[in-house]
């Protein structure tokens, strides 16, 4: 019997998927409870076209910020769009899973994740996240 690795992010994602999240968008339910959804299913491109969107950042800049460069960004990330700081491990493992990575967060990245969701604002945690878009 063959195992399949899941499969791991396209780029570009799927028509379909761009169409659902921009329907999404319009109505007013891309929201945090959605990207965990998708998270826990599985579909990474999902997530991560929502993502995001929700945060208005290209998809290609959003993956380098959110995967790339470091637990930081993504804790801004994750504030600047409403998940709360107790499913912040989830999202880390399960993003991080889904693209076939090892998740681990030492003592001193758990600190810096503390750090942005006790003293940063959502407002704030999305400028800086547009800022390093650029």
């Amino acid at each position: 019997m063959l195992s399949r690795e899941p499969a791991g992010p396209k780029d570009p994602p799927a028509d379909s998927a761009q169409k659902l999240i921009e329907k999404l968008a319009a109505s007013g339910q891309l929201k945090a409870g959605f990207l965990m959804r998708v998270l826990s299913q599985g579909q990474i491109d999902l997530f991560d076209l929502a993502f995001a969107r929700l945060l208005q950042i290209d998809l290609s800049r959003f993956r380098r910020l959110f995967y790339d460069d470091g637990v930081r960004q993504m804790a801004l990330a994750c504030r600047a769009a409403g998940i709360d700081k107790s499913v912040f491990a989830t999202v880390f493992n399960l993003s991080r899973q889904a693209r076939q990575e090892t998740p681990v967060l030492g003592h001193c990245e758990i600190e810096e994740v503390e750090t942005v969701f006790a003293t940063i604002t959502r407002i704030t945690a999305l400028e800086s996240l547009k800022a390093a878009a650029r």
